[in-house]
């Protein structure tokens, strides 16, 4: 899935950074970004399921 690449790369750079010794507020929000892109993924999967039954229902 797209969005776990997405989120792999945001996580790869934060450890970049770390290893760089960089901003632990910059490092931390890469971490975030990557823990929200894959938080609201599985919450629009979980919709779009949910869609998919109620829609099949009707038909």
């Amino acid at each position: 899935m797209i969005s776990n690449k997405i989120a792999k790369i945001f996580e790869d750079l934060a450890d970049m950074l770390e290893i760089k010794g960089e901003n632990p507020f910059r490092i931390r929000a890469y971490r975030k970004a990557a823990r929200n892109i894959r938080t609201l993924t599985n919450e629009l999967e979980k919709f779009a399921i949910l869609l998919l039954i109620i829609l099949s229902r009707k038909i």
